[in-house]
């Protein structure tokens, strides 16, 4: 049976059902598993802050995408040790040092258990449209465990939790290693240069590959008349994954984009629509 709704989900739409997920409580899963040195590596690394926290815990990826690529060059791994961190005023830590030896296992090695530790416990918030497709950004079993959508219907498009598939999380600006050689220093050193902006690139996403590895799911759009994007902040990362969906649907779509927040909202869906390129009447924004 075609399919004539397709519903783009964000992280806002498990935040609205009271799951764990926020980069928050990534940060308080660390600090419960005593993993200061995650902390305090991360924050060293990607040392951008906004109202005096760091942005690693309210927008992990843009955090990654913006970080300190001479503190990833530099990085001696094996003889890191942690003595101390801050959380809520108090130092605590302990002296540790980092298991993982590159800066894509010390997130993946932690971000992928947090992520299946989130228990899923919720009641029904809305009424979805009968014969729809689900394009989720979540790594969640919201859709199937709450509301008992099919499997077949819903495609994780970074992953899914509650499987062994490697969740995709990172960023988009891939490096040249190139770059950060120092012809005139041991070569040692420049080896362990090269290896380090390689590892930092064993996070970038491959959106073009992932979209051509899911063209089967894009395919079944093409009877979409309604779009519905859900607690999706439209960050630019994503921007390309909107853009295939619109060369896949019926050319007479109507979007609906729902914000919470207007201050953080409005201006990313603002961008979006003038990167779709939709007209005033393609268009619709509602309050959630």
């Amino acid at each position: 049976m075609k399919s004539n709704t397709l519903y783009i989900i964000g992280n806002g739409f498990d935040l609205k059902h009271q799951i764990h997920s926020s980069y928050r409580d990534f940060f308080n899963w660390l600090i419960v598993n005593m993993r200061f040195d995650v902390i305090e590596e991360l924050q060293r690394v990607c040392p951008i802050k906004e109202d005096g926290d760091f942005i690693l815990w309210s927008d992990f990826e843009r955090a990654i995408e913006e970080i300190d690529i001479h503190g990833v060059v530099e990085w001696n791994w094996e003889n890191l040790l942690v003595v101390e961190t801050t959380y809520d005023n108090y130092l605590i830590g302990t002296p540790q040092s980092l298991i993982d030896t590159q800066l894509s296992e010390v997130i993946l090695n932690n971000f992928t258990p947090w992520i299946k530790s989130i228990p899923i416990q919720a009641t029904q918030l809305v009424k979805f449209n009968i014969n729809s497709l689900f394009l989720t950004f979540n790594y969640t079993d919201t859709l199937e465990k709450v509301y008992q959508i099919p499997e077949s219907d819903v495609l994780h498009i970074h992953g899914r939790a509650s499987t062994n598939e490697n969740l995709i999380v990172g960023h988009r600006n891939l490096m040249d290693p190139v770059q950060h050689l120092k012809y005139e220093t041991d070569f040692r050193e420049d080896n362990h240069r090269v290896e380090n902006v390689y590892d930092y690139n064993k996070l970038y996403k491959p959106i073009e590959n992932i979209i051509s590895n899911n063209q089967a799911f894009f395919d079944k759009l093409s009877s979409v008349k309604l779009i519905e994007v859900i607690g999706h902040s439209c960050n630019d990362i994503d921007r390309l994954y909107f853009k295939h969906v619109c060369r896949c649907i019926n050319p007479d779509a109507h979007w609906i984009f729902y914000w919470h927040n207007e201050e953080n909202d409005i201006p990313n869906i603002t961008a979006m629509i003038k990167y779709l390129k939709l007209g005033g009447n393609q268009y619709t924004l509602k309050h959630n």
